[in-house]
């Protein structure tokens, strides 16, 4: 077990550099980003030939902490003024998603073997633990004293947040075929105003949506969006966007783009042709990202057509971060980018020399950019106050 001396922060890091891009523009200098400190948080190992760090970064304002895991298995909290480690816990299977701060004393945390750990924040230990068949690397969500969680499966899980008693689940048959690697998360409509209760929507690999029922688990509504002919694949690995305003619940069909569904039918409202999209989140203005490794970053109008594209290098895409008007989006090879949300222009990078796969966080609060690279180095910045 490595200590965690060898996990140490410092506020000069070497090797890594931050180029600006077009700095002769107005708009490029509102996506500067100034580096706090950087520290590694996974041991470096030279015999792993893509050591790609999935897990995002959880801010605890109440302890003055941020917890980062990874691909060791091994969950860090650190200062947020100092960066200093505090403690850590071996948790055993790697962390991959990203964990849930409830009730500013548990965290849940799923990890790559299956397991769902609610952790006490003051003892550090398991309050309960849930073991399923299969990766969780989505993140949870908590309503009314119950988690619901999806798993690489196919499977939903609904517990008892305090207890981990299973409550119920949901699951659909595993495709016969192939299958493009990821799996949807699942999203709240609380109080719904066209279905009665509280409803969950999630995707799977077999090209369904479906909206359950909170309270049992029952399929209130399916879509099928499986594609039409047997060679494309149409799985929905996107966490469906839900957006009141618009009454649509947003999802992508690996191979059919995305769509915008209705909530309560889940019929399809329209299509828009990206392929590839791993992530779908809200842009400025009422506006949709698509994040693609086969085609980039596409902001998407309500209406699905295309407001702008911004092409990228060969590569994984994290899900962005809007940070007023600008997109914070990791890129598995040319480490983290920032686009104007506006336009798509690319106005700045920074390089850590082995790219980034995990998602940034953003605290609004400290307005700090957390970020780890596929080395294992934790990286925090400060975001300006005018972007």
């Amino acid at each position: 077990m490595v200590s965690l001396a060898a996990y140490g922060m410092s506020c000069t890091p070497r090797g890594e550099t931050s180029s600006l891009l077009y700095p002769e523009t107005g708009t490029a200098a509102r996506a500067v980003v100034q580096v706090i400190y950087a520290g590694q948080v996974s041991a470096l190992d030279q015999w792993v030939l893509r050591p790609d760090e999935y897990g995002a970064v959880v801010v605890d304002h109440q302890r003055n902490l941020i917890y980062v895991g990874g691909r060791e298995g091994r969950l860090i909290a650190v200062g947020i003024d100092d960066g200093i480690p505090r403690w850590e816990r071996d948790i055993g299977g790697s962390i991959s998603g990203h964990p849930l701060l409830y009730d500013d004393r548990l965290l849940l945390l799923g990890t790559d073997d299956g397991v769902l750990h609610a952790i006490d924040l003051e003892t550090h230990e398991d309050v309960w633990s849930y073991t399923t068949d299969g990766l969780l690397r989505t993140a949870p969500i908590v309503l009314n004293g119950v988690v619901y969680f999806s798993n690489s499966q196919n499977r939903v899980f609904a517990l008892d947040v305090r207890t981990g008693t299973w409550r119920w689940q949901y699951e659909r048959p595993q495709p016969s075929g192939f299958t493009i690697y990821g799996r949807a998360g699942v999203s709240l409509q609380s109080g719904s105003d066209v279905m009665e209760g509280d409803i969950l929507y999630t995707g799977f690999d077999d090209g369904r949506v479906v909206a359950l029922d909170t309270s049992s688990g029952e399929a209130l509504a399916i879509a099928d969006l499986s594609a039409i002919m047997e060679d494309e694949f149409s799985d929905v690995d996107t966490t469906p966007l839900l957006d009141a305003d618009e009454g649509q619940v947003l999802v992508a069909a690996q191979s059919r783009g995305v769509h915008a569904l209705s909530p309560e039918t889940l019929e399809v409202q329209w299509v828009a042709p990206v392929q590839g999209v791993s992530h779908v989140s809200h842009g400025i203005a009422g506006t949709y990202v698509a994040v693609s490794s086969l085609e980039g970053v596409v902001c998407l109008q309500h209406d699905g057509a295309e407001r702008w594209r911004a092409r990228m290098n060969p590569g994984a895409l994290s899900r962005p971060a809007l940070v007023g008007e600008t997109l914070f989006v990791a890129h598995s090879e040319d480490g983290l980018l920032a686009l104007d949300a506006r336009t798509g222009e690319l106005l700045a990078g920074f390089d850590v020399g082995s790219g980034m796969t995990a998602p940034p966080t953003f605290d609004a609060e400290d307005r700090r950019l957390y970020a780890t690279s596929n080395r294992g180095r934790l990286f925090v910045f400060r975001v300006e106050d005018d972007i």
